[in-house]
């Protein structure tokens, strides 16, 4: 999100050097704003209805890849839990490095063990910090679960992997959403110089939903001839 958030910071510094007026005295500064708020808008203001369609209806699939993938994502982490409350014994709601451990380890048993591995890796010389570092880091009492089977464990690791590519699928799609409006202002931009005739060598977008839960943008760059 970094990367999205650092592209929107482009987008909002064209306006302040951008001239400001383009075709039939409209606004083009007004224009890119528009196109800001909603990809598309800018264009219907200044007459580029076919380049608008392109870009509203890259919105509406961004928008709607986004609140599938949260679903998707938010139905598929139910499922990890409940698996993990039926084969594992967890009760509760339990922080991420938790989920994190149970998808590794049969039982909090075996986890434990490691932590003190780890422990006497660190402090190999002091028994007090060893045992400081593997109670803070193991799990126990209320904590403690334990698989009824290996498959169950794997089965619960695939499912929490599905969701968490889902989730991270929703993040991709807001970045969708960045690079539509930058592909926008800055089509409008070039439109604007380089007259209406030529609008159609401006950047365009389009918005496809793909096989295997997927989500592409594709990025049309004309060079002309």
């Amino acid at each position: 999100m970094k990367y999205a958030a650092c592209a929107l910071m482009t987008v909002l510094l064209v306006p302040v050097s951008a001239p400001q007026a383009g075709a039939d005295g409209k606004s083009l500064s007004r224009a890119m704003l528009y196109s800001l708020l909603l990809p598309g808008a800018g264009e219907v203001y200044m007459g580029y209805n076919t380049r608008a369609k392109a870009h509203i209806g890259a919105e509406v699939g961004v928008w709607a890849g986004f609140f599938y993938f949260e679903y998707q994502g938010d139905m598929r982490e139910d499922t990890y839990k409940e698996l993990a409350r039926i084969n594992a014994g967890v009760a509760g709601q339990r922080d991420d490095d938790y989920y994190q451990a149970i998808a590794y380890y049969i039982s909090n048993e075996v986890f434990n063990v490691d932590m003190l591995r780890e422990a006497r890796f660190y402090y190999p010389d002091d028994r007090d910090l060893q045992l400081e570092y593997w109670e803070q880091n193991g799990y126990f009492d209320e904590d403690a679960w334990e698989w009824t089977t290996a498959a169950a464990m794997d089965e619960y690791r695939t499912v929490r992997t599905e969701s968490r590519k889902s989730y991270r699928r929703a993040t991709m799609m807001l970045g969708f959403g960045v690079l539509n409006r930058m592909v926008s202002v800055i089509g409008l931009y070039i439109a604007s110089k380089a007259g209406e005739e030529h609008a159609a060598l401006t950047p365009r977008v389009s918005f496809d939903a793909g096989h295997g839960g997927g989500a592409y943008l594709y990025l049309n760059l004309p060079l002309g001839k």
